[in-house]
């Protein structure tokens, strides 16, 4: 006969294959991935929040604006492993993103990445501070390597200073994108937050907020400046930020400018667009009405949903109905097979566009395309980027 105290083996069996289950659940719930990525985030917000204390205190208490470093000099975190000593170098072995013409990245070796004195990475000299340097080393991105972007980087224009890091997890995501920088996708701290060159793929970034004349202004940091087309005009009234273009009275393209190639088979374009008619027409950028397997051709390669005019429309993705009068945050990526949507930061509609190449290494002129309505905030990006980075950007810049 059986003790009462003892289990039988379907019940061992029964008991192990339940805690199997509620592991494996536990594991799914808690992501340990996301949570070391997590981590890693918030340690790069401390970091960049005790540099930019310590620079703070050096234009304060210290020397003032003096000595904080080049103009036109993206300094990182990353050391370049040709370098001993003092020596200093472009980072041209790095595998770095390309900069605007005129800037150039500045690295340090490793036996100088984390000093305070001016000779480490970031080049201001902390120890000039009364009662010496706040921090007794520069930290360094805990990860700190250039694929994926993630390193610290600082610039300054001699009188002001940004620093900016980039972010894994997707719980962050929406700090990155409401820090009050120029590029929703790039943490930025500083006192001047449109300093530095973005390395995380923007290429071209429009506000439309200029309220006159007829230049555009790009605030990504490239210079890609456009053109506002008559009868396209700015309006104050009703729009995302104090100004937006209003295309109603007619034009195809209210905005064009020439945007630096890319070089990658990816894009992202993102812009807020209030339909002021019913044509159904909500093209977001239009490179040419049927141009074949161009960069973002009207209908090749599109993300809007108009798509009777005789083109091929293999490769669309709609965005379906929308209503009249009411402000969307519209997108669109491509990330070398499919083609997505997006509708106020959500996922419309995808296609897969296998064989699409958007021949991003030659130059290209890109028209900011609204059809009829109102514009604000366009960004393009040589990269496509995730959903969670999509969603972000759209809560931290819908109107509250």
């Amino acid at each position: 006969m059986r003790s009462q105290d003892s289990f039988t083996l379907v019940e061992l069996l029964i008991t192990i294959t339940l805690i199997g289950i509620m592991a494996a659940t536990v594991v799914l719930v808690i992501n340990p991935a996301q949570l070391l990525a997590q981590g890693r985030d918030v340690r790069r917000i401390g970091d960049l929040g005790s540099i930019n204390q310590a620079v703070a205190s050096y234009i304060y208490q210290g020397p003032g604006a003096t000595g904080l470093g080049s103009p036109d000099v993206v300094y990182i975190s990353l050391p370049d492993p040709t370098l001993t000593g003092s020596q200093t170098s472009t980072c041209s072995s790095l595998g770095l993103p390309a900069l605007p013409t005129g800037w150039t990245y500045n690295c340090v070796s490793q036996q100088n990445l984390f000093n305070t004195n001016g000779t480490g990475w970031m080049p201001v000299n902390l120890s000039q501070i009364p009662g010496g340097s706040p921090i007794s080393a520069l930290p360094v991105d805990p990860t700190n390597s250039p694929t994926g972007g993630e390193y610290y980087t600082y610039a300054t224009n001699g009188t002001n200073y940004e620093l900016t890091a980039h972010f894994e997890s997707n719980k962050y995501q929406a700090t990155a994108a409401s820090d009050g920088g120029v590029d929703p996708t790039t943490y930025e701290v500083g006192n001047n937050l449109a300093l530095t060159p973005f390395l995380h793929g923007l290429v071209g970034f429009w506000p439309l907020n200029e309220g006159s004349g007829t230049i555009v202004y790009d605030r990504s940091g490239w210079g890609n400046n456009g053109t506002l087309n008559s009868p396209a005009t700015y309006i104050s009234s009703g729009c995302v930020s104090n100004y937006c273009v209003n295309n109603t009275n007619g034009g195809n393209v209210p905005i064009s400018s020439n945007v630096a190639p890319a070089t990658t088979n990816q894009i992202t374009v993102l812009e807020w667009f209030d339909d002021t008619t019913s044509t159904g027409d909500y093209r977001i950028v239009n490179r040419g009405w049927c141009s074949s397997m161009g960069w973002l051709s009207h209908l090749t390669l599109g993300f809007g949903v108009n798509n009777s005019s005789g083109c091929n429309a293999q490769y669309w993705a709609s965005y379906g109905n929308l209503s009249q009068n009411t402000w969307y945050f519209l997108g669109g990526t491509f990330n070398g097979s499919v083609v997505t949507s997006y509708v106020n930061g959500a996922v419309k509609n995808s296609t897969l566009s296998s064989g699409v190449s958007l021949g991003l290494n030659t130059t290209t002129v890109s028209f900011i395309d609204s059809a009829r309505g109102n514009l604000n905030d366009v960004y393009i990006y040589n990269i496509a980027l995730t959903p969670s980075q999509i969603q972000a950007i759209y809560n931290a810049e819908k109107p509250q």
